[in-house]
Order: C-alpha cells, then sequence, then structure tokens
C-alpha cells in the first residue's frame, strides 16, 4: 500500500454547542462546507459512534499534534481562553518540544516547535 498523504481524522463527539466553541473560538480553526474543522492542511471530523459514548477513556491512544512557531507563546495564549494543560512544554530526548491538553470531549491534542528551544 501506497499512503499518499493525510487528509482527514475522524474522532467522536458528545457536545457539539462546546466542541464547535473551542475548535473555533479557541483555537481559530475554520470549518468547511462539510464540517471538517482544518487544522493548517490536515481536516478533524467529528460524529457520533454507537460504541463511544462518553468521553475518551484512555486519551493518550490518538493524539492531533499542531505545529507552532513558539510553544510557551501558544500555551500563555490558549491558557488565557481557559485551556488546561495536561502537561506543559518539555522537551524530549530528540530535541523537540511538546505541551498536551484537552478539548471538550477529553480528546487530547498536542503543541510541537521543533528545533530550536522555545522562547521565553
Amino acid at each position: 500500500m501506497e499512503i499518499k498523504g493525510h487528509t482527514i481524522i475522524f474522532a467522536t463527539k458528545d457536545n457539539d454547542e462546546e466542541m464547535g466553541k473551542f475548535y473555533k473560538e479557541i483555537l481559530g480553526c475554520t470549518q468547511d462546507e462539510n464540517g471538517l474543522w482544518d487544522l493548517g492542511g490536515l481536516k478533524l471530523g467529528f460524529d457520533r459512534h454507537s460504541q463511544a459514548a462518553e468521553k475518551a477513556l484512555e486519551p493518550f491512544r490518538c493524539m492531533v499534534t499542531l505545529t507552532v512557531d513558539d510553544i510557551n507563546k501558544t500555551v500563555k495564549e490558549l491558557q488565557t481562553k481557559g485551556v488546561k494543560f495536561i502537561r506543559m512544554p518539555g522537551q524530549e530526548f530528540w530535541g523537540g518540544w511538546f505541551a498536551t491538553f484537552q478539548d471538550p470531549d477529553g480528546n487530547y491534542l498536542q503543541l510541537f516547535q521543533n528545533g530550536e528551544p522555545p522562547k521565553e
């Protein structure tokens, strides 16, 4: 199989209003005519599923990672909007920086900054 790239990730949701507000007002994403959220070229879709009736029980299993230029600045900006972080910016052994937070349904998302240490 040859994978041609990534285009859409689907996740389940419970609360349309909270999720829409979070992705639009907090993260600043736009929604297309099909209801998919644009995450810098990657599309994120939400739907309901009969086997997923509650918040994510194991949210570390699948995470959307958003690349940013200044992870510390982005964390501070999101905190002023009420976003709670599970992991504050930290450097991996190979050099990348990550911070982890949750959306209203408990799905984990990560901020990622490559290379240089984040600006203070």
